[in-house]
C-alpha cells in the first residue's frame, strides 16, 4: 500500500491553513496549484468588498512545520531557499509570497520575494520573514497593493524614459536625447530598449538597460550588448563611429552596481560605449491606496547619488 509520508501531511496542513486564513481574514479566494507544481503551491485572488472578483493574483509558496520556524531572530524567521526557486519566483509574472505556517498556533507568516528582500548566502540565499506580517486583516491593504502593482521590470522600463528626459534636457551640454517613436524605428532595429538621437549633433545612440532582478551585470552581458550593436549597425546601415552605445545598469542595491575591472577595461578598449549606474528606489505613499513612488537615480564615480544635471 502507498504511504502518506510526513512531508506530504505537513504540506497539506500548510495549504489548508493558508486557504482558511485567506477566506476568514480577507474573504478572498485561494486556489491550490494541484498540477505541475514548480515552486508555487497556490494562488490568491483579491476580491472587492462588494464581492466582485478583481483578477489580481498573488502566487504563494507555502512551508509548514517546526523545521521552517527553527531559524529565527528576535523579529523574524529565516527561510533558506534554493537558487532554482529564486530564479523562477523572480521571473514569475505574479508577485510571489513565501508563507511559513505554524501548525500548532495556526499562524501564517508572509513576505514578498523580491531582489531587495533576499540576502545572498555562501551556497544560495535567504529571506527574513517578519513575525509581525501574518495573514490577518491588518495586512489586507498591503497585500492588495502588492497584487495591484505592475511588475518592477515594467516600471523600470517606463521610468528609464523619464530619466533620459531629465538627464538630457534641452539646456544640457548635449541637448535633448530624442527617442525614436516606434513607428519610425528602422524595421531591422532590434534587441535594445530604444534608438535615440542627440538633438544638437545628430549622433545616434543605442540605448540598452540591464535590470539585475534576474541576474547580475557581467562581462558576458556587456559582450552581448556589443554584439547587438554590431548587428544593428549592419542591418540599419549605421557607420562604425555612429551610433554610441549607452548601457544603463539598474539595481535596487548600490553594492550590486559595482563594475568589475574586466568590464571597465572592455569598455575602454572598445570605445563608443558608456555605462551608467542607476539606483532603483520604490517606497509607498503615506496612504497605501495611493500606490508607490518610483525613482531612478544615477550614481557618480564616488557612489554618490546625482540629483542635478547641467
Amino acid at each position: 500500500m502507498p504511504d502518506y509520508i510526513e512531508n506530504d501531511e505537513k504540506g497539506d496542513i500548510g495549504i489548508d491553513l493558508v486557504s482558511l486564513r485567506v477566506k476568514q481574514e480577507f474573504s478572498w479566494i485561494f486556489r491550490e496549484q494541484t498540477k505541475n507544481d514548480l515552486g508555487i503551491d497556490g494562488h490568491v485572488e483579491i476580491v472587492k468588498d462588494s464581492r466582485e472578483g478583481t483578477g489580481r493574483l498573488l502566487a504563494a509558496q507555502i512551508k509548514c512545520g517546526p523545521s521552517y520556524l527553527s531559524s529565527e531572530e528576535e523579529d523574524c524567521y529565516i527561510y533558506y531557499g534554493k537558487i532554482k526557486h529564486l530564479e523562477y519566483w523572480l521571473l514569475h509574472s505574479l508577485p510571489v509570497l513565501i508563507i511559513l505556517c505554524d501548525e500548532q498556533s495556526g499562524t501564517c507568516y508572509w513576505e514578498e520575494v523580491t531582489r531587495a528582500n533576499i540576502i545572498r548566502t555562501e551556497k544560495a540565499w535567504k529571506i527574513r520573514v517578519p513575525k509581525k506580517q501574518t495573514l490577518t486583516k491588518k495586512w489586507k491593504n498591503d497585500l492588495t497593493l502588492i497584487a495591484g502593482m505592475p511588475q518592477h521590470p515594467d516600471i523600470v522600463n517606463l521610468a528609464l524614459f523619464k530619466f533620459l528626459s531629465e538627464k538630457y534636457h534641452k539646456s544640457s551640454n548635449t541637448g535633448r536625447l530624442d527617442i525614436c517613436p516606434l513607428l519610425h524605428e528602422p524595421h531591422d532595429f532590434m534587441y535594445f530598449t530604444c534608438l535615440a538621437e542627440f538633438e544638437r549633433t545628430g549622433q545616434y545612440v543605442y540605448v540598452a538597460h540591464h535590470y539585475d532582478i534576474y541576474k547580475e551585470f557581467t562581462l558576458d552581458r556587456l559582450n552581448e550588448f556589443i554584439d547587438w550593436r554590431t548587428l544593428n549597425m549592419g542591418s540599419c546601415g549605421h557607420k562604425e563611429d555612429n551610433p554610441l552605445l549607452y548601457i544603463f545598469v539598474i539595481s535596487e542595491k548600490k553594492e550590486n552596481l559595482a563594475l568589475t575591472k574586466e568590464i571597465i577595461n572592455r569598455v575602454k578598449d572598445h570605445g563608443h560605449i558608456e555605462i551608467f549606474r542607476i539606483l532603483y528606489k520604490h517606497s509607498p505613499f503615506p496612504r497605501v491606496q495611493d500606490g508607490r513612488m518610483h525613482h531612478l537615480t544615477e550614481l557618480d564615480h564616488f557612489n554618490k547619488e546625482i540629483y542635478f544635471y547641467d
